[in-house]
Protein backbone atom coordinates (compact mmCIF):
# COMPACT_ATOMS: atom_id res chain seq x y z
CA UNK A 1 0.00 0.00 0.00
CA UNK A 2 2.76 2.54 0.69
CA UNK A 3 4.83 1.83 -2.27
CA UNK A 4 1.26 1.98 -4.55
CA UNK A 5 1.08 5.32 -2.71
CA UNK A 6 -2.04 4.35 -0.92
CA UNK A 7 -0.98 4.77 2.38
CA UNK A 8 2.09 7.44 4.15
CA UNK A 9 3.51 6.42 7.12
CA UNK A 10 4.56 9.55 8.97
CA UNK A 11 7.40 9.89 11.85
CA UNK A 12 7.37 12.26 14.54
CA UNK A 13 8.43 12.74 17.91
CA UNK A 14 6.63 12.86 21.14
CA UNK A 15 7.06 16.37 22.98
CA UNK A 16 6.47 15.23 26.75
CA UNK A 17 8.80 11.82 26.36
CA UNK A 18 10.94 12.84 23.27
CA UNK A 19 10.45 9.78 21.84
CA UNK A 20 10.37 9.06 17.67
CA UNK A 21 6.70 7.20 16.62
CA UNK A 22 5.08 6.34 13.23
CA UNK A 23 1.99 6.36 12.34
CA UNK A 24 0.20 5.70 9.19
CA UNK A 25 -1.53 7.94 7.52
CA UNK A 26 -4.64 7.16 4.97
CA UNK A 27 -5.06 10.73 3.57
CA UNK A 28 -3.98 9.10 0.07
CA UNK A 29 -6.25 6.69 -0.03
CA UNK A 30 -9.06 8.96 1.08
CA UNK A 31 -8.44 10.85 -1.85
CA UNK A 32 -8.22 8.06 -4.22
CA UNK A 33 -11.14 6.99 -3.20
CA UNK A 34 -12.71 10.30 -3.63
CA UNK A 35 -11.56 10.73 -7.33
CA UNK A 36 -12.90 7.16 -8.18
CA UNK A 37 -16.50 7.85 -6.50
CA UNK A 38 -16.56 11.15 -8.36
CA UNK A 39 -15.60 9.70 -11.94
CA UNK A 40 -18.17 6.92 -11.41
CA UNK A 41 -20.90 9.79 -10.78
CA UNK A 42 -20.03 11.95 -13.40
CA UNK A 43 -20.26 8.97 -15.95
CA UNK A 44 -24.05 7.66 -16.57
CA UNK A 45 -22.89 4.27 -15.24
CA UNK A 46 -26.30 3.35 -13.56
CA UNK A 47 -25.83 2.37 -9.96
CA UNK A 48 -25.12 -1.43 -8.81
CA UNK A 49 -28.32 -1.96 -6.37
CA UNK A 50 -27.79 -3.78 -3.46
CA UNK A 51 -30.95 -7.08 -3.28
CA UNK A 52 -31.62 -8.25 -0.22
CA UNK A 53 -34.09 -10.78 -0.09
CA UNK A 54 -37.54 -9.45 1.32
CA UNK A 55 -37.90 -9.23 5.00
CA UNK A 56 -34.27 -10.76 5.49
CA UNK A 57 -32.87 -7.36 6.80
CA UNK A 58 -36.16 -6.99 9.17
CA UNK A 59 -35.27 -10.09 10.71
CA UNK A 60 -31.76 -8.83 10.74
CA UNK A 61 -32.61 -5.47 12.70
CA UNK A 62 -35.18 -7.87 14.81
CA UNK A 63 -31.75 -9.46 15.87
CA UNK A 64 -30.28 -6.25 16.28
CA UNK A 65 -32.53 -4.62 18.37
CA UNK A 66 -33.69 -7.53 20.77
CA UNK A 67 -29.56 -8.31 21.30
CA UNK A 68 -28.87 -4.40 21.49
CA UNK A 69 -26.55 -3.97 19.32
CA UNK A 70 -25.09 -4.56 16.10
CA UNK A 71 -24.78 -8.45 14.68
CA UNK A 72 -21.22 -9.65 13.96
CA UNK A 73 -20.39 -11.30 10.27
CA UNK A 74 -20.55 -14.71 11.76
CA UNK A 75 -24.13 -14.09 13.42
CA UNK A 76 -25.16 -12.40 10.24
CA UNK A 77 -24.07 -15.91 8.55
CA UNK A 78 -26.09 -17.90 10.96
CA UNK A 79 -29.36 -16.08 10.35
CA UNK A 80 -28.73 -16.44 6.60
CA UNK A 81 -28.35 -20.28 6.94
CA UNK A 82 -31.29 -20.82 8.57
CA UNK A 83 -33.12 -19.31 5.79
CA UNK A 84 -30.65 -20.38 3.23
CA UNK A 85 -29.37 -23.96 4.10
CA UNK A 86 -32.12 -24.71 6.49
CA UNK A 87 -35.15 -23.11 5.23
CA UNK A 88 -36.44 -22.14 8.08
CA UNK A 89 -39.64 -19.66 7.71
CA UNK A 90 -38.77 -16.91 8.91
CA UNK A 91 -41.70 -16.18 11.19
CA UNK A 92 -40.29 -19.43 12.76
CA UNK A 93 -36.99 -17.82 13.14
CA UNK A 94 -38.65 -14.79 14.69
CA UNK A 95 -40.41 -16.78 17.09
CA UNK A 96 -37.31 -18.70 18.31
CA UNK A 97 -35.74 -15.21 19.09
CA UNK A 98 -39.14 -14.47 21.28
CA UNK A 99 -38.53 -17.88 22.96
CA UNK A 100 -34.74 -16.96 23.81
CA UNK A 101 -35.60 -13.61 24.60
CA UNK A 102 -38.20 -14.84 27.13
CA UNK A 103 -36.10 -17.35 28.92
CA UNK A 104 -33.54 -14.66 28.83
CA UNK A 105 -30.72 -16.19 26.81
CA UNK A 106 -29.79 -13.76 24.69
CA UNK A 107 -27.22 -16.04 22.63
CA UNK A 108 -26.73 -17.30 18.81
CA UNK A 109 -26.36 -20.92 20.32
CA UNK A 110 -29.68 -21.02 22.34
CA UNK A 111 -31.68 -19.46 19.61
CA UNK A 112 -29.93 -21.99 17.11
CA UNK A 113 -30.77 -25.17 19.46
CA UNK A 114 -34.38 -23.63 19.87
CA UNK A 115 -34.55 -24.24 16.39
CA UNK A 116 -32.65 -27.59 15.93
CA UNK A 117 -34.67 -28.98 18.89
CA UNK A 118 -38.47 -28.04 16.52
CA UNK A 119 -36.94 -29.91 13.73
CA UNK A 120 -36.10 -32.96 15.53
CA UNK A 121 -39.70 -32.48 16.73
CA UNK A 122 -41.23 -31.97 13.10
CA UNK A 123 -42.24 -28.32 14.30
CA UNK A 124 -42.12 -26.22 11.49
CA UNK A 125 -44.60 -23.64 11.87
CA UNK A 126 -46.05 -20.67 14.17
CA UNK A 127 -48.61 -22.69 15.97
CA UNK A 128 -46.68 -25.74 16.35
CA UNK A 129 -44.13 -24.04 18.00
CA UNK A 130 -46.34 -22.23 20.14
CA UNK A 131 -47.64 -25.85 21.25
CA UNK A 132 -44.46 -27.32 21.49
CA UNK A 133 -43.37 -24.21 23.64
CA UNK A 134 -46.65 -24.90 26.23
CA UNK A 135 -46.08 -29.02 26.43
CA UNK A 136 -42.06 -28.02 26.92
CA UNK A 137 -42.77 -25.48 29.61
CA UNK A 138 -45.63 -28.05 31.18
CA UNK A 139 -43.26 -30.63 31.43
CA UNK A 140 -40.67 -28.46 33.73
Amino acid sequence: LVKNGFVLIDEGTDPLSGKKFERYNLAPLYEKLAERAAAEMESDLPARPVTLSPGKDDLYSAFEQEFGRPLTPMELEMITGWIEKDRYPEELIRFALKEAVFAGKLHFRYVDRILVNWRKNKVMTTQQAKEHAKQFRGAR
